[in-house]
């Protein structure tokens, strides 16, 4: 979401796209090592008093990596990707804006695609009902 915005608002200017493409990989890359260790044991960390930012940044994170490793194939980013993904599948037991992350991005790595308007529809909506509650 940031990074589509960012580049989309740059209007073509290369270098800005590569810094912007290099700064959210560096992120995306934090972010899977630290929620990896963070949720080593779901026991211990306790899901249930988190921000909705978390799963939505873990998803965030998700979508660059699996993105990176479609243009690289470094197995690295895949054992991210497949790591945020089962961190993901935890916080599903608990928010519905997780769950609905986890099948968008299950969504796209098997089709190779970008979700749909309906799709993202239906997580906005997710979204609402849970600031909401």
């Amino acid at each position: 979401m940031l990074y589509g915005a960012s580049v989309t608002n740059s209007h073509g200017d290369e270098l800005n796209n590569l810094r912007i493409a290099d700064s959210m990989k560096s992120a995306s890359v934090r972010i899977a090592d630290f929620s990896r260790l963070l949720f080593t044991d779901f026991n211990v960390a306790n899901i249930l008093f988190m921000s909705p930012l978390i799963p939505h940044s873990l998803y965030e994170s998700a979508k660059v990596e699996f993105q990176s490793w479609k243009e690289t194939k470094e197995v690295f980013c895949k054992h991210r990707f497949d790591s945020l993904k089962t961190i993901l599948g935890q916080f599903r037991k608990r928010w519905l804006v997780a769950g609905m992350s986890l099948y968008l991005l299950g969504r796209v790595s098997r089709c190779d695609q970008t979700a749909n308007s309906d799709e993202l529809a239906q997580y906005a909506d997710a979204l609402a009902r849970l600031e909401e509650s």
